[in-house]
């Protein structure tokens, strides 16, 4: 399995190690459904449900057969019962969330018990580059000053983007282990 961001790799292969297998799967965030098609496959779900903000994405998601929800994770809720769903996944979503607060009560609701929530956010925030960054007076990775233009990172390009991502939630792995 080839995909743009190697911590779905990852995932896939964690959840492959623990056997997780899912009847019903839910995928926080799908855009057009690429990474939720992989998923469900990985686990062999009977169900997959694919919530975004973004309506245009979830067309092509219903075109690759998913069931989808227009959400805004920060404030909305997900239209799906209690205690209705095995996995929960939201691949490099939550560090965008005004309210990431409401992401995860929204999928702690819907959990089963004993359900399993996945969750990647981009590189640790006291990771070795943005210390190393700080320590040079460069803005670290996944700190956006501007919503227009990418300011302040580092020169040697390292994970720099074109345009800024909109990520407001930097995490470190203590604070995400804490959360």
């Amino acid at each position: 399995m080839t995909m743009e961001l190697p911590r779905v790799n990852e995932a896939v292969k964690l959840l492959k190690k623990f056997s997780v297998k899912t009847d019903v799967y839910v995928d926080l965030g799908c855009n057009d459904g690429s990474i939720t098609v992989e998923i469900a496959r990985a686990v062999n779900a009977k169900t997959a449900y694919c919530i975004d903000i973004d309506s245009e994405a979830l067309v092509k998601a219903r075109g690759k057969g998913l069931i989808t929800y227009e959400v805004d994770l920060s404030t909305g809720k997900i239209p799906l019962s209690n205690e209705s769903v095995d996995l929960v996944t939201a691949f490099e979503v939550i560090e965008h969330l005004i309210n990431p607060d409401n992401m995860l009560r929204e999928s702690n609701r819907i959990l089963r018990h004993g359900g399993v929530l996945l969750i990647t956010t981009p590189p640790n925030l006291a990771s070795w580059v943005n210390r190393i960054a700080l320590l040079l007076g460069y803005q670290p990775y996944n700190v956006e000053v501007s919503t227009e233009i990418v300011a302040g990172g580092v020169p040697w390009k390292a994970r720099t983007f074109a345009k800024p991502s909109g990520h407001i939630r930097p995490y470190t792995l203590r604070r995400s282990r804490n959360y």
